[in-house]
């Protein structure tokens, strides 16, 4: 599967901003990594990462309890210090993913591969901590896709974007999706 350039640079803040991590270890290194279930997705972010910062790829290996770590052994000090930008202010990613709607496409797939899910009521969730964030991708989704959706507070500090709408949950599916099969129903079918 080969990808284009948007796609390379706009799926990795948008798996950074779930699941990702960056993080400055105690060897003194910037570190990128990521922790899921989904051996597709981590291997579809560890190439993208590795375009995006022409480094060698790393394939992901397998951990305890069923998860997939792509720790990928790749460190840069740069894209530590802009990701730590884009994570303090959201608004702050808006010249990367803003480009077109390929780009915002791409950013939202990311996002959605990491913190969201297609419920067993055919709703679309995406859940996260960061309210800034979630508000958003919601203006993404209205502005670029025209995909209504609703934020609410599942619990203290944790809050879901829900796309609720047949029509708009078949729209996402066919226009943003899923990296997942698990996520975008297609194992259920």
């Amino acid at each position: 599967m080969s990808m284009n350039v948007y796609e390379k640079r706009n799926c990795t803040p948008g798996v950074l901003f779930g699941d990702g991590t960056v993080a400055y270890t105690a060897k003194k290194t910037y570190e990128i990594s990521l922790q899921a279930k989904d051996f597709e997705f981590v291997s579809r972010f560890a190439r993208c990462l590795a375009a995006v910062l022409n480094k060698p790829l790393k394939r992901p290996k397998k951990q305890k309890r069923e998860l997939w770590y792509g720790m990928l052994g790749i460190f840069s000090k740069s894209f530590y210090c802009w990701y730590k930008l884009l994570r303090d202010d959201v608004r702050r990613a808006q010249p990367y993913v803003e480009r077109d709607k390929e780009t915002v496409g791409e950013f939202l797939r990311g996002i959605c591969d990491s913190e969201g899910c297609l419920d067993s009521q055919g709703r679309v969730r995406l859940y996260n901590a960061n309210i800034a964030l979630l508000r958003y991708v919601q203006d993404l989704l209205r502005s670029h896709f025209y995909i209504p959706s609703r934020i609410r507070q599942i619990r203290n500090a944790l809050y879901a974007l829900e796309i609720l709408r047949k029509t708009a949950v078949e729209k996402f599916l066919r226009e943003i999706g899923f990296t997942v099969p698990r996520k975008s129903g297609k194992q259920r079918r």
